[in-house]
């Protein structure tokens, strides 16, 4: 190690990419040091630093090693290495075999690598990809975990951990086989497989080639054949003809999105895309040139006669080994469910809290925001990232109307309603009555919603009530808003055509109403949720000596919000005019209780990291 503490560029991969970024740092700090600077770096607020560990990612001569946070980096990384960030790494032994023979528990040749148990399989594709020198970009793999004490295996699916199949490094060998070989060797009866969960004829159709944009395009689809499919999760095998002895193809169905299309040609789409690096040489031989394409590789399954039953069959077969509706799955998925995942009953599932986020900050001047219709594909291509596991930041989205759609089509395609099933008598009954002391029996309502379910209404209503104080620029009113959201917010569990019709103006009534007490809405919330003390850097002592400042809180907007103190109240409340209105100045107030509340939620992962780093610059100066 070169002990002059001199700056180097080291070479580090964000969780959940495939992207190498760099970062500077001396060769002396510390690996505590680094990963702090790797998360302020790269904005990684969502990052628990206290249970995650530094490491240098394996390659096909190094297993990978964990850098001790006390240690200097230079001691275990050089510039050609790659920092990765694992939650649970282990030493793994791994075996790539591309030939068609069973691996022998007791005679095997593998690396040693080491491997974060709790990310999903899919993310340790370029950790697979370096040390085993394949592309499982074009070249399809399966993977499966071999027991070495029985023999016994199981196939993984890619968008899983192999936490979630209880793997054991010591007695447990990860395996990675190429499909194309494995398809000639199953009729052999040499690699075992799953048991079989669906099987029947379909017409299948198929492409694999380089495209120019995303744009759908069914021109290069190959002719239609009749082929046998089984499915033994997560692998779907198709042949020429029942009672083949070895299949035509192998398809990994965890690789692929899914979809369903009705209509009058109905089928099964599956699809894998993504860019790719592909180097193009021109005709004067002169350099290659480095350019972003993408690659697709679908499948189209209808049945002969269009039976649309037997399509949903499969649909429903497939669609939990997909990787778009497995475990990944955001639209479609409840609110509680959502939580569960996200380990927190009070947290705002990521695609409301970003598509609020950006509209807050490009949509409330855009006239007729969620009335006009955005881009329908580009939609469709942020579902299947949020179901994929992606969370876009819609940095380079230009059309706040397409954002606008997105966030409709989650709300829409909810399996319940934000505010339930269980209440909508409850509200529609209210509506009806009309009695004097509605908006606290609504209050009363809201108050025993799931406590998801209130944070998230709670937060979209704050936001509402922003979109409409901007009405005469975007021309939605408080009115326009609650058509476009009521029937989204509040709906029957059963109904008909009559019933809804029926309803619809009193939803729209009850959302506007709802919209209209946003304040009431938001002091039920500080009466009935306890506040959860969390860590700040506000709350750390002051270095001996040395006065504090506190660093600034990251605002994208021009106005600064002040924290919601008595101080600051008092100071709203003593310079405005005297003759104020009361319900003006509580509206004023309220307004700021709105916007607080949405920057609190955007700050409270960043005020954690402060603190961290406050708490380490503390150690660093008192040393």
């Amino acid at each position: 190690m070169n002990e002059s503490g001199e700056s180097r560029v080291y070479q580090f991969r964000p969780p959940k990419s495939n992207l190498i970024e760099t970062y500077a740092c001396s060769q002396t700090a510390t690996g505590e040091e680094v990963l702090f600077g790797i998360c302020k770096q790269f904005e990684l607020i969502h990052i628990d630093l206290e249970s995650v560990s530094l490491v240098v990612s394996p390659t096909a001569t190094t297993p990978g090693s964990k850098i001790p946070p006390s240690e200097p980096i230079g001691a275990y990384a050089t510039p050609n290495d790659v920092l990765d960030i694992f939650e649970n790494p282990h030493l793994v032994t791994s075996v790539y075999s591309d030939e068609s023979t069973y691996i022998n528990p007791d005679d095997y040749v593998g690396l040693t690598l080491l491997i974060d148990l709790y990310r999903p399989i899919r993310y340790l594709f370029p950790i697979l990809e370096k040390c085993f020198n394949i592309n499982l970009k074009t070249q399809t793999c399966g993977f499966q975990s071999l027991n070495t004490s029985n023999g016994d295996t199981t196939w993984l699916n890619s968008n899983k951990s192999l936490s979630d199949y209880n793997f054991d490094p010591g007695s447990q060998l990860f395996c990675v086989f190429p499909l194309g070989v494995y398809s000639k060797s199953i009729g052999k009866g040499i690699l075992a497989v799953n048991d079989t969960k669906f099987e029947g004829y379909l017409v299948k159709q198929s492409t694999s080639r380089w495209i120019e944009s995303n744009q759908e395009d069914t021109s290069h689809l190959s002719k239609k054949q009749r082929r046998w499919f089984v499915f033994k999760p997560p692998l779907l095998f198709y042949y020429n003809n029942q009672g083949d002895i070895a299949p035509k193809e192998v398809i990994s169905v965890d690789l692929f999105i899914l979809k369903l299309v009705e209509g009058n040609e109905p089928h099964i789409s599956l699809t894998r895309a993504y860019k790719l690096h592909e180097k193009k040489k021109t005709r004067s031989k002169a350099k290659a040139k480095l350019n972003l394409k993408n690659y697709r590789n679908q499948y189209i399954l209808s049945e002969e006669f269009n039976n649309i039953e037997v399509l949903k069959s499969w649909y429903d077969c497939l669609e939990s080994d997909a990787m778009n509706t497995g475990v990944n799955r955001v639209f479609g998925t409840s609110l509680h469910q959502l939580s569960i995942r996200m380990k927190s009953r009070r947290t705002i599932p990521p695609i409301i809290f970003q598509t609020i986020n950006y509209l807050d900050m490009n949509g409330l001047d855009q006239e007729g925001i969620f009335r006009l219709n955005g881009r329908i594909y580009t939609i469709e291509n942020y579902r299947d990232l949020f179901d994929i596991g992606e969370v876009p930041s819609f940095q380079t989205e230009c059309d706040p109307h397409t954002v606008a759609g997105l966030l409709k089509l989650y709300l829409r395609e909810m399996p319940e309603p934000i505010l339930t099933f269980k209440f909508y008598d409850s509200f529609i009954k209210l509506e009806e009555d009309d009695p004097p002391n509605k908006i606290r029996l609504v209050l009363n309502l809201i108050k025993k919603l799931p406590e998801v379910n209130f944070t998230v209404i709670k937060f979209l209503l704050g936001f509402l009530r922003r979109v409409s104080q901007m009405s005469d620029i975007n021309k939605m009113t408080k009115a326009n808003l609650a058509t476009v959201f009521g029937p989204n917010l509040l709906r029957q569990e059963t109904s008909n055509l009559g019933t809804i019709m029926q309803h619809t103006p009193l939803v729209n009534s009850m959302t506007e109403l709802l919209i209209e007490n946003y304040q009431d809405i938001l002091e039920l919330q500080r009466s009935s949720t306890p506040k959860v003390p969390r860590r700040s850097y506000r709350n750390l002592p002051p270095t001996p000596g040395k006065k504090r400042t506190l660093p600034a809180t990251p605002h994208r907007g021009s106005t600064p919000i002040l924290p919601a103190t008595s101080r600051n109240t008092q100071s709203i409340s003593s310079s405005a005019p005297s003759k104020m209105k009361k319900k003006q100045l509580s509206d004023k107030v309220a307004d700021l209780e709105s916007m607080l509340d949405f920057e609190r939620l955007r700050r409270e992962e960043l005020e954690k990291l402060v603190y961290e780093l406050m708490q380490r610059v503390q150690i660093l100066e008192e040393k």
